[in-house]
């Protein structure tokens, strides 16, 4: 799996750092993954990701890892929601532009879900979209808020929501509720808590399956 440090702009110019992960023959698509924006949560070693990454890699698909602004080797400072939208957006359009291949997906774990909705809505050139935990059960601060329902009319993404048994922030009848306000499907694992800890490979497999 031939991996690539790339260098790309945000939305609004900010210079961000990334990996971009090649498959051996030619991508199926390219997927933009996206972290929870937080130094904590959000860099791009986090177990989750590079275990996606991989699964990614031998199902025949580009990825594109990020790290937001003020994070890792990424310029700027964290702001607000509006900077990590445009974040996301930049690495959209750079993948698009890297990646020889008609499709693109995006895929967002925990509140990086959130903030990738935000980025899909309204957007023509996104095939996929895949929500990881999202946390549609609790609110508070950093925790991003979901699009209004009118904003979502129009959504026409395919899109997969894939939630834990164990996970508070994401309860499975809330995550249903929004997959069914998006026209999508939703998939539970069983015992998985917020991360997928000890389930990694049955949640990449899930979205593997849905990017065949």
């Amino acid at each position: 799996m031939p991996v690539r440090s790339v260098a790309f702009p945000s939305h609004d110019g900010v210079r961000l750092e990334g990996r971009l992960h090649l498959p051996q023959t030619a991508p199926r698509g390219v997927a933009v993954l996206c972290h929870p924006p937080t130094p904590a949560d959000g860099l791009m070693p986090n177990v989750l990701m590079p275990s996606l990454t991989r699964a990614l890699d031998t199902a025949g698909w580009a990825s594109l890892r990020f790290n937001y602004r003020g994070i890792g080797r990424s310029q700027g400072a964290p702001a607000s929601a509006r900077s990590e939208l445009d974040d996301v957006r930049g690495a959209i359009a750079w993948a698009e532009d890297a990646v020889a291949t008609d499709v693109t997906a995006v895929v967002g774990w925990s509140s990086g879900a959130t903030i990738a909705l935000w980025a899909c809505t309204g957007s023509l050139s996104v095939d996929v979209f895949v929500g990881l935990s999202p946390p549609v059960s609790v609110s508070g601060p950093g925790i991003p808020s979901l699009p209004e329902p009118q904003r979502l009319a129009d959504w026409t993404t395919r899109t997969l929501l894939v939630c834990g048994s164990a996970d508070p922030a994401c309860d499975e009848r809330d995550a249903a509720e929004l997959a069914k306000m998006l026209g999508g499907e939703m998939e539970l694992v069983p015992g998985a808590d917020h991360a997928f800890n000890g389930r990694l490979a049955e949640m990449s497999a899930l979205v593997t399956w849905f990017l065949r």
